[in-house]
């Protein structure tokens, strides 16, 4: 079952929102855009072929997992929200699949996942260490896109002026590179 590609639109939105990291995903939680500011705290492009995706990230990456000073809080908010995107996708086999491999991988994902908590949306407070600049605080926004309604919107904007400042220090410091979208697996 495939899901639909952003936009230039949307891909465009994504440097629109810059300093503030912003991605696209799709059910899954399968990343397919994202832009400079997520590529240079997140990196999401040296995950495993077939795994560039949110909960692999929160669950099976260590360095990813241990840059989120507050990750048994928001990986709870994620898994609920996962739970709930499976249930409107019951039969995806590859849903199932990627069940399967978080289950082998995350033993707090094993134990996380028989509590059937349910949420429909990320939103909250997410407290990143950002090497070089510190600890970086963020309000995640998360917006379902009505003109591609199987892809979300998720906006890490800056929650104080500091935050903000070291995100656009960070910005500045990358390359300069328009939202990219994820490599097929």
């Amino acid at each position: 079952m495939g899901f639909s590609a952003p936009t230039g639109e949307l891909r465009h939105l994504l440097d629109v929102v810059l300093p503030a990291p912003a991605c696209v995903f799709d059910p899954r939680f399968d990343l397919v855009a994202w832009n400079e500011t997520f590529a240079a705290i997140w990196h999401p492009e040296t995950l495993p072929p077939g795994r560039c995706n949110v909960m692999w990230m929160a669950f099976c990456e260590p360095a990813r997992r241990a840059m989120w000073a507050n990750w048994e809080e928001r990986s709870h908010a994620l898994l609920a929200e996962f739970r709930a995107a499976y249930g409107q996708h019951a039969g995806d086999d590859r849903f199932a699949e990627m069940i399967a491999d978080l289950e082998a991988r995350s033993s707090e994902f094993r134990s996380w996942w028989t509590t059937y908590e349910v949420r429909q949306s990320m939103t909250g407070n997410l407290k990143t260490r950002v090497p070089g600049a510190g600890v970086v605080n963020l309000e995640v926004i998360e917006l379902r896109v009505c003109s591609h309604p199987s892809l979300h919107l998720s906006v890490h904007a800056p929650a104080r002026p500091a935050d903000h400042k070291k995100l656009a220090a960070l910005a500045g410091s990358a390359s300069r590179q328009p939202a990219r979208l994820a490599r097929a697996s």
